[in-house]
């Protein structure tokens, strides 16, 4: 699971909702997250991705080449 940073709010309950569910939660440098999300996800087998839509239309991964992401979410920006 790849959260937004750990010193915005709302991620709190991101990580011990994720914590409590037995789930691992994966950190990653902003700059290594807006140069490659795709590897990051990949690397770590992300299953959950939660993440604002600019960061996500950074993704140049097709679905078929992250097997393991089940569950992604959007938010936190205006979705034009």
């Amino acid at each position: 699971r790849v959260v937004s940073p750990h010193t915005f709010d709302p991620a709190l309950g991101d990580i011990l909702a994720t914590w409590v569910a037995g789930a691992l939660v994966a950190l990653a440098p902003k700059a290594a997250m807006f140069a490659s999300l795709g590897e990051c996800l990949k690397l770590t087998r992300a299953t959950h991705l939660l993440a604002t839509p600019s960061l996500f239309a950074t993704l140049t991964f097709l679905p078929e080449q992250l097997p393991d992401l089940k569950c992604v979410a959007l938010g936190g920006e205006a979705m034009l």
